[in-house]
């Protein structure tokens, strides 16, 4: 036998939808995580499930699960990390992040002809990181604004124009680049 972990980074706001999960329905995790879903937007959730499948079937299975987040565009799913170790030791592990839509769908590919040997539900926190990043962005677009008004008063000033050019450029390129934490979020 050989183990596929596969590891779902769940992120955004957005309720569920799934009415069987890891072949239990409803089940308590479930349940709470819809929960907190409607209260808490800024929650990350990580699942683990790890399947016990034949030696012959895991590079078939790793890659099966592999193509269905390559081709699931609709929930956004993005391998992060896989590893296929076909030595000694039989070993094939997914990590991606995928809308939470896109779940159930990702956990029967990776759970088909296999025995599910663990699960795991993790949930991240992801709240101040987003509150302080909105934070820097709104202090951010406020020095630019009035760096756009010291421009228009520097009039014929050319080395308050060059400076003041500069500086617009540097907060631009921060505004224009949030953080990491923020894409992650907000362009689901």
């Amino acid at each position: 036998m050989a183990v596929l972990s596969v590891g779902f980074l769940v992120v955004g706001c957005g309720k569920h939808q799934a009415k069987e999960v890891y072949g239990v329905s409803d089940s308590a995790h479930t349940v709470a995580e819809e929960s907190q879903r409607e209260s808490e937007k800024y929650l990350a959730y990580i699942h683990l499930v790890s399947v016990e499948v034949q030696r012959s079937a895991l590079k078939k299975q790793h890659e099966s699960a592999i193509t269905a987040c390559a081709n699931d565009k609709k929930n956004r799913c993005t391998i992060l990390n896989s590893n296929l170790n076909t030595g000694d030791y039989l070993y094939g592990s997914i990590r991606l992040r995928i809308l939470p839509q896109g779940v159930e769908n990702i956990i029967k590919v990776a759970t088909t002809d296999a025995n599910i040997v663990a699960e795991s539900t993790e949930v991240e926190d992801q709240a101040k990181a987003i509150i302080d990043s909105d934070k820097r962005i709104a202090m951010l677009t406020d020095y630019r604004d009035r760096l756009i008004n010291m421009e228009g008063k520097a009039g014929d000033d050319i080395d308050a124009l060059i400076k003041i050019s500069s500086e617009l450029s540097k907060i631009q390129s921060k505004l224009e680049k949030p953080p990491e934490i923020m894409r992650l979020f907000f362009s689901v």
